[in-house]
């Protein structure tokens, strides 16, 4: 029997796939007018569409089938009840960071939208990039003029072919350092927070703009760029 998801579930299943969210960001009003925070410049897509009490039940009935978790930010769990769900959407607790309850996905969660969306967890990569404090942080030969230039990162992902295609892509579009390319092995990688931890591959490089970036007219007709890389893993999204 194929699952069956309202919009307001997958909706809300989708946005926590990678990240936790604090429940009053799910109450923000929808658009338009755009001269305040909508939910839709908060999570930078549509809105999930439900109205404030439909919401509420829709998050209750999520907790009961232990797809969602309710917790504070020092992972102290939060009653799933209608009542409790609906002051923390309102912020009754207060907005600061530890005041809120953030909710996101159960390892039961991820697999009814897994059987839902399908991703290519194979095809997932994680990027992160920071600029450094120091040439030593940076592992290049450079003039210490240069050093803002640069940035530090590093990518993981599972399949070899995925890293060797994304790092192709990152040397087309910015300037790598000679010699900065470090890859080694990751044993405990977890890809998203509710998965468990696997064996993937690393690279890290440090890299900047070029001073003329290829235009998309000029890329070979084969070239695939880095956001394509970044989302392959999951069309339903």
């Amino acid at each position: 029997m194929s699952l069956r998801l309202t919009r307001g579930e997958y909706w809300l299943l989708r946005r926590s796939v990678e990240h936790q969210f604090a429940l009053p960001t799910l109450a923000l009003p929808e658009g338009p007018p755009w001269d305040r925070t909508t939910i839709q410049l908060f999570f930078n897509c549509e809105g999930h569409g439900m109205p404030f009490d439909e919401l509420a039940r829709t998050l209750c009935a999520l907790v009961a089938r232990g797809w969602i978790a309710i917790e504070r930010y020092d992972d102290q769990p939060v009653p799933g009840d209608l009542a409790s769900i609906r002051a923390e959407l309102l912020g009754h607790n207060g907005f600061e960071l530890e005041q809120m309850a953030y909710y996101g996905l159960t390892a039961l969660g991820g697999e009814m939208w897994e059987r839902f969306a399908r991703p290519e967890w194979d095809r997932y990569i994680e990027h992160e990039n920071k600029y450094p404090e120091s040439l030593e942080d940076l592992d290049i030969a450079a003039h210490a003029e240069d050093v803002n230039d640069w940035r530090c990162a590093y990518v993981i992902t599972m399949q070899q072919r995925t890293l060797n295609g994304y790092m192709q892509a990152v040397r087309f579009e910015y300037e790598v350092a000679a010699d900065s390319e470090r890859f080694d092995e990751v044993e405990d990688w977890q890809p998203v927070y509710w998965k468990p931890e696997m064996r993937a591959l690393r690279c890290r490089f440090s890299y900047r703009k070029k001073p003329f970036c290829p235009v998309m007219g000029d890329w070979p007709d084969n070239h695939r760029d880095i956001n394509y890389y970044r989302n392959a893993w999951c069309e339903w999204r």
